[in-house]
């Protein structure tokens, strides 16, 4: 890619982000990190129901919007490992009103973390991740499915009742009467 060579992890990451999005020659990650394919991935994953869970509360009538963004690096402030993560947002003309990441910080490999906002709603390390650490063998396609999507149910779990009470705080700190 672009003339480079790339592992099939950090290949996937080139790959999946469109011109401008996604600066490999600025934000490389170490050979041995998993963490922003781990956010990619997950990421992709949790989108379908993030999405629909989002535009299932955008008000009728008014210019709310969904957007997903694509997977970015942070680089916290005061110093301290670099974070990869995947956002959602519900915005309308006063701003961002909720936003849904999907973050995976580098020190604390291979955890995934879901947050509302600020907020942590859901943690975990994937189980095929799991199951590698522990020697395990691999489980079978359909077993495999099975336990990968309880996986991403179960950090999702806390998060539509978090996010309904985000927007509805957000909502009322800017005036909207009957949200």
């Amino acid at each position: 890619m672009e003339g480079r060579a790339f592992c099939r992890r950090h290949a996937r990451l080139s790959a999946s982000a469109d011109a401008g999005e996604f600066q490999m020659t600025q934000s490389l990650p170490d050979l041995d990190n998993r963490s922003p394919s781990l956010a990619d991935y997950v990421g992709d994953a949790l989108e379908p129901r993030v999405m629909e869970f989002l535009w299932s509360i955008c008000r009728p009538g008014t210019n709310d919007q969904v957007a997903a963004e694509p997977l970015r690096v942070v680089h916290p402030a005061g110093g301290g490992t670099r974070r990869w993560d995947r956002t959602w947002k519900i915005y309308d003309h006063t701003g961002v009103i909720v936003h849904v990441t999907v973050e995976a910080d580098e020190s604390r490999d291979p955890e995934v973390d879901l947050k509302i906002g600020r907020n942590l709603i859901g943690q975990g390390v994937p189980p095929w991740i799991e199951r590698r650490r522990q020697g395990l063998p691999p489980l079978g396609a359909a077993a495999d499915a099975e336990d990968r999507e309880r996986f991403y149910a179960s950090i999702w779990q806390a998060a539509p009742a978090q996010i309904l009470l985000e927007v509805e705080q957000s909502r009322s700190a800017i005036g909207y009467l009957g949200s």
